[in-house]
């Protein structure tokens, strides 16, 4: 009886995460039906300008409610009160903040950053050098396009960057 070489070969198990994607909720975030999933990532503008403290609680609380298992967020060019201040991410205290900082989640990288060009926004730095510049700041973080273009196909699998539009890229290793 013959046997394929597939066959032999040891069989993988296939692993994967539900991902759920979400941006712009402007404070409307209760009027969506959120799919479950492993992760649920949040890519900016939960906020409308970071005008109402109770929005913000509001939304931290809803993110509470979620099922998912890790929460992260990705601050928008609205968020001013992150940008402001930093360490306001503890009202966001059902949520890991990924402010130009990455995390790994059963060997998936995540890498966020809320820098964009819009230069009266929230995060927002006007020139190239600038933005490049502001990512300096922080360990880890890819200084020019081309060089985190190498460490994502090495080590980031996912990247979230909040900009005009979120951008979201996944490879694999």
């Amino acid at each position: 009886m013959r046997t394929s070489a597939q066959s032999l070969r040891p069989q993988r198990q296939k692993r994967s995460l539900r991902l759920v994607l979400l941006s712009d909720t402007h404070e409307l975030h209760r009027e969506l039906d959120v799919p479950s999933g492993d992760i649920l990532i949040h890519a900016g503008d939960f906020s409308m300008f970071s005008r109402s403290l109770r929005g913000i609680e509001d939304f931290n609380t809803w993110l509470g409610e979620l099922p998912h298992r890790l929460t992260i967020a990705v601050p928008g060019n609205h968020e001013f009160f992150l940008a402001s201040d930093p360490s306001r991410r503890s009202l966001l205290s059902n949520a890991t903040v990924l402010i130009n900082q990455s995390v790994e989640v059963d060997g998936l990288r995540i890498w966020g950053s809320p820098v964009t060009p819009l230069a009266n926004a929230a995060f927002g730095v006007s020139s190239a050098e600038d933005r490049r510049g502001s990512t300096r700041r922080f360990r880890n973080t890819p200084t020019s396009l081309s060089r985190m273009d190498r460490r994502m196909a090495s080590s980031t699998l996912l990247l979230v960057q909040v900009s005009i539009s979120a951008a979201v890229s996944f490879s694999t290793r």
